[in-house]
């Protein structure tokens, strides 16, 4: 079985990554993987993100858990004065990166013979955007019942052009007391 799914996704992956669909497939064929070869412990980010594209809300995942446990830290220090938006920030980007995201894909395709490592740069950031299409429509819910930070979502209500002609995505923290804290993803 495992031969099969490396063997569709290499297909997948050879044919281009052009639409929402085709990113929610290698996701769900990694989730698949992860059942038979056991190893999703040893690629938490990997694993938290094909769980996050496959569900319109992840409150059990530890990956996601124990983020939201640090951003309540950080935000309750924030909003108490003892931390700065950049450790916010700095705790978001950590939560949600990108980065990586990418190094895992490529050490878990090299591990299991998928051939992520064909995907460009531009092939990259074209599998990124079209991710975070999927993952706006899935917040991270807080399972507090008083909690600091109630959500985190991707957002593209922020979106801008930079230089380089790239949009990019903003991340959202729906605070506990009706406010909003927001930064952008890199």
């Amino acid at each position: 079985m495992k031969n099969e799914i490396v063997s569709k996704l290499n297909q997948h992956l050879a044919a281009d990554i052009t639409r929402e669909a085709d990113v929610a497939y290698v996701l769900a064929e990694i989730r698949k993987l992860f059942e038979h070869v056991r190893t999703a412990q040893n690629y938490p980010v990997l694993a938290f993100y094909t769980n996050w594209a496959l569900h319109t809300k992840i409150d059990r995942e530890p990956w996601a858990r124990a983020g939201l446990k640090m951003l309540e830290d950080v935000v309750s220090g924030y909003q108490g004065g003892s931390r700065g938006p950049e450790e916010v920030l700095k705790a978001v980007t950590g939560l949600l990166s990108f980065q990586q995201l990418h190094r895992q894909l490529l050490d878990f395709g090299a591990e299991h013979g998928i051939q992520f490592d064909q995907l460009s740069t531009e092939q990259w950031r074209r599998f990124s955007s079209l991710l975070v299409d999927i993952l706006i429509d899935c917040p991270l819910v807080s399972e507090l019942k008083i909690p600091v930070v109630r959500a985190l979502s991707l957002s593209r209500d922020f979106v801008f052009s930079h230089a380089s002609g790239q949009t990019l995505a903003f991340w959202k923290i729906d605070l506990g007391n009706g406010e909003v804290m927001a930064g952008p993803i890199f």
